[in-house]
């Protein structure tokens, strides 16, 4: 191990460079992020566009970090599939916090070096993080109210017909974020899905009891089983 002294203190001279280079390229990741993914709500061609643009900037990024890894004698691919899934990693674990009692704060986080890069990379002017953006901007485009999801063309289409999310989209998703932040955005949506049926147990709860559940429990009766059809469906139902 090739070793210099700094003062006193011996200090391993290729660590200290790959260690700027993690640093470094942290920070220009949550910028590209955080000001990349910057779009006009409510309007499919836009966030695409924007995916599009972040997708073209990290792959330059990418290439330009494999392109020095052989002067630097690092590992390039390595380090940038670590640090870009810590920066997803970090900002998907911010977004769960609104939906858990126990708060992961930024400065518990396990992925420091994306922590630390938050703070210094200017703030966008936004109520949420780029990651917190583009969950719902999703939900938004894909409400039941603007869109119905085509099975057969596996998408999301508006009134018209025209696409809204579908192949192209997930497709530029992928290549902007990765596997990671598909990954993310799942997690996140599950997150999302389990709080709005945790709240609505507790309304059903207080709301459903004594003739209304009697008179459900009966209705439960008549339908049973399920493979046959109720008798007298019209009157029943």
């Amino acid at each position: 191990m090739q070793t210099t002294l700094l003062g006193v203190v011996k200090v391993d001279s290729k660590e200290l460079l790959k260690d700027g280079i993690r640093r470094e390229l942290v920070l220009q990741l949550t910028r590209a992020l955080q000001s990349g993914l910057s779009f006009k709500p409510g309007k499919p061609a836009e966030l695409e566009a924007a995916l599009a643009r972040l997708g073209t900037q990290l792959e330059g990024f990418r290439l330009a970090l494999e392109y020095i890894s052989d002067y630097v004698k690092i590992n390039g691919l390595q380090l940038w599939q670590e640090e870009l899934a810590g920066v997803l990693n970090f900002y998907v674990e911010q977004e769960r916090n609104a939906f858990l009692k126990k708060k992961v704060h930024s400065w518990q986080s396990t992925f420091t070096l994306a922590a630390e890069a938050a703070n210094l990379a200017p703030p966008a002017a936004f109520e949420h993080s780029f990651f917190g953006r583009l969950v719902r901007e999703l939900l938004y485009l894909t409400a039941p109210r603007r869109a119905v999801y085509a099975e057969a063309l596996g998408g999301w289409t508006d009134p018209t017909g025209k696409e809204v999310v579908g192949g192209r989209m997930l497709s530029l998703l992928q290549r902007a974020l990765g596997r990671g932040g598909l990954r993310g955005i799942s997690s996140t949506l599950g997150f999302m899905v389990a709080a709005q049926l945790t709240r609505f147990v507790a309304v059903f709860q207080v709301l459903v009891q004594g003739e209304l559940m009697l008179q459900l429990d009966r209705l439960h009766e008549s339908l049973v089983p399920c493979s046959k059809l109720a008798e007298r469906p019209p009157q029943l139902f």
